[in-house]
């Protein structure tokens, strides 16, 4: 992901030239009427969206479904109404509105230590009498970097703790100081919230079912 000026100027100038066409396909109705099909695929194009699917909600159940383009390039798969999309980093955003929804409902609050949602002490080596409140990791400013190791835990059994006992994970910086997008940063926020609730984060989202 770029994280700086220069990288998002590069990957502007680039992107019309080395990116891969879409292939676009019309958009699909599933029950909708013309007029919202032809906004739908409209937005979609102007986007270059490879791929996508919405889903209107009525009364809180599932109503009409527009599809459109492709699922996969390699071979090409339209999509359908079924299809699995992966979410990436809009997990971030989600998770970070389940914090302010808990906050609101009194069960937390983002200015506390992280320690106190974990099984033992969260510090940063550098700075190891600052502690390092949930808001710090909610902007990417708690200086938790994603290291190799990080990388490797993709494939081998490397849990948060072995992460957190890493020095490197750990930027010389105090929480607020400097910004570092980091993934592992954010990925912990939803640990966190696990093993202070006792529910997974799938079963947390779902507040209205109140598994706090």
């Amino acid at each position: 992901m770029p994280v700086t000026e220069r990288k998002n100027k590069l990957y502007a100038a680039a992107l019309p030239i080395l990116g891969r066409r879409s292939h676009w396909k019309r958009a699909q109705s599933g029950g909708g009427d013309s007029a919202t099909l032809r906004a739908v695929e409209a937005l979609l194009k102007k986007h270059h969206v490879v791929g996508g699917c919405v889903q209107m909600i009525r009364g809180g159940q599932a109503a009409e479904c527009y599809t459109a383009g492709y699922g996969s390039l390699a071979p090409l798969v339209p999509v359908r109404p079924d299809t699995v999309f992966r979410t990436a980093s809009i997990a971030k955003a989600v998770c970070a509105l389940l914090v302010f929804r808990l906050q609101t409902c009194g069960k937390l609050y983002v200015e506390e230590d992280i320690s106190s949602f974990w099984h033992r002490e969260i510090r940063n080596p550098n700075h190891p009498d600052t502690p390092i409140p949930l808001g710090a990791l909610l902007s990417h400013s708690a200086g938790i970097v994603d290291t190799p190791r990080y990388f490797r835990s993709f494939d081998e059994a490397i849990g948060a703790d072995e992460l957190l006992g890493d020095r490197a994970s750990f930027l010389a910086a105090k929480p607020y100081e400097r910004f570092r997008y980091s993934n592992f940063g954010a990925g912990l926020i939803g640990s966190l919230l696990e093993h202070r609730f006792q529910v997974s984060i799938e079963e947390l989202i779902q507040i209205g079912r109140a598994h706090v």
